[in-house]
């Protein structure tokens, strides 16, 4: 069963026990009203276990118990559907090796479509396959058209998958020109492997962090408690109010804490280059149209009206006002600066995540075509934050075809000496001779391996980005309530002083 990407349910739609049902059932799991009251009935185990070893009166437990509740639909849901995700991913995979694997024994869509059939009886994958056979085998004459990529355009959309669309695009023009197909099969097939290994890895590190948040959650939870029984009977502080409250927010705060970890840490492996295009455009063109005397004039003219603040406040004999209008004057005269700083800084990131994906297309290409025709092919397939400096790349390219100039000006606004590289080892292909060109592209796609795995390693950062965050939090928590704990032992002492 497929999930469609555009249906996003509310929130009182999980809160019905039948829709989380339906939500569930539509990743392609069962789980029936029965596992979701078992589940529910644990949560509320758990927590009366948690409260009573806190001591928590009724009205506490009941509101843990109340938001335990509330939360349990989404923990269910991003559990299954994390599930859900690693299916795709599995599928895909499997799908990729078995299209090659039978398209090399035979260069044609459609027997390497029933192959691969073989390969999935059942499940979304195998409903997939079957919709491209029968959109082949069946579309009118008349409106053809783009038959394969017609046919391929729904899988490619419910997958999402770059690697997918990448590997649908050479087999049709293989079947479309023919041509030798080998070593770019090779080239999928070694991406393929190591994209399966680097994801594994990421996952297991994603997993370590897991534990590690769980971890730090229990400790949370045990020192609190060994905190509060610490203390001389008569100084407990366990029934008062604000002790309780404190305790209720712990425990609410690490629930949540949990859920945000989980939920961060699963997630959608086939879309591993997510492109932010107003971000990337506003920083491209900070950089590219960088102009320094009307930025420092603009700097100038705020710094006078911030200087104009921190005056006031000195008449006024105001300190705050001052030193407010001071920082104000130095983060305009910064600000320039560390404005383009920032972009640049950002540009060299997205283009580490996304130049490699575009070498892995131009490899493809240079096995029919020469570097100049797939440096031109290569354009409207690059990732968008390459798009604008390759079509310039290509401009001053048919103008002088034969000089090194275009590749080197490529970009130099920003520190790429990989890219750089690359451009210039394009060029030397051009001038060389076919076993040359050969040996460089095998040289080429090895290198760029290593490229991949630095791009999904920045691509995961991304994702998780503030996840470590999380293994600390449980400690200032933890921290809140024992210095709450402790203000109501003080009080509790000082209450009892003044009474003797």
């Amino acid at each position: 069963m497929e999930v469609s990407a555009k249906r996003k349910p509310g929130i009182c739609n999980w809160l019905s026990p039948q829709n989380l049902v339906y939500e569930v059932n539509r990743y392609g799991y069962h789980f029936s009203l029965l596992g979701f009251w078992k589940f529910y009935l644990l949560a509320l185990v758990s927590i009366f276990i948690i409260s009573m070893i806190y001591q928590l009166q009724l009205p506490y437990i009941l509101a843990v118990s109340i938001f335990s509740l509330f939360l349990s639909p989404f923990i269910i849901l991003n559990t299954y559907k994390n599930m859900y995700q690693q299916k795709r991913f599995q599928d895909v995979t499997n799908y990729l090796e078995q299209l090659l694997y039978s398209f090399r024994k035979g260069p044609k869509i459609l027997s390497s479509l029933q192959d691969t059939l073989a390969v999935f009886p059942e499940g979304q994958m195998h409903d997939h396959i079957l919709m491209v056979m029968d959109a082949i085998q069946n579309k009118p004459l008349e409106e053809s058209g783009d038959l394969y990529r017609d046919a391929f355009s729904a899988m490619e959309e419910a997958y999402g998958c770059r690697r997918l669309r990448q590997a649908h695009e050479f087999l049709i023009k293989v079947e479309s020109f023919g041509g030798e197909f080998s070593g770019a099969i090779d080239i999928l097939l070694e991406d393929r492997r190591l994209w399966i290994e680097r994801v594994y890895e990421l996952e297991k590190d994603r997993s370590n962090l897991k534990v590690k948040i769980t971890i730090s959650l229990a400790l949370s939870f045990l020192i609190c408690g060994l905190t509060m029984f610490m203390l001389p009977k008569d100084f407990q502080t366990l029934h008062n109010g604000l002790s309780q409250a404190a305790t209720m927010s712990l425990i609410i705060s690490n629930i949540i804490i949990w859920y945000i970890g989980q939920k961060k840490l699963s997630v959608d492996w086939l879309n591993d280059l997510e492109e932010n295009r107003e971000e990337i455009k506003r920083c491209y063109d900070r950089v590219m149209k960088h102009n320094p005397k009307k930025e420092r004039k603009k700097s100038f003219i705020m710094a006078g009206f911030c200087m104009m603040i921190g005056a006031s406040g000195i008449i006024l004999q105001n300190i705050p006002v001052t030193i407010i209008g001071a920082s104000a004057v130095i983060y305009a005269l910064m600000q320039p600066g560390m404005g383009l700083k920032m972009a640049k800084k950002r540009m060299v990131r997205e283009v580490d995540k996304a130049f490699p994906v575009w070498i892995m297309e131009i490899s493809l290409l240079l096995q029919t075509d020469n570097p100049q025709v797939a440096l031109t092919k290569s354009v409207d397939r690059a990732p968008y934050v390459l798009q604008e400096g390759l079509q310039k790349l290509v401009s001053e390219m048919e103008k002088n075809p034969a000089a090194i100039d275009p590749y080197l000006g490529f970009m130099t606004e920003f520190d790429l000496p990989d890219v750089q590289s690359f451009l210039r080892m394009l060029y030397s292909m051009s001038e060389s001779g076919s076993e040359d060109f050969k040996k460089q592209i095998i040289f080429m796609v090895e290198r760029n391996n290593r490229l991949l795995d630095k791009s999904e390693r920045i691509i995961n950062e991304d994702k998780t980005a503030g996840t470590g965050m999380l293994v600390l939090i449980p400690m200032v928590t933890g921290s809140l309530k024992m210095m709450t704990d402790l203000g109501v032992f003080l009080m509790s002492l000082l209450s009892l002083t003044q009474g003797m």
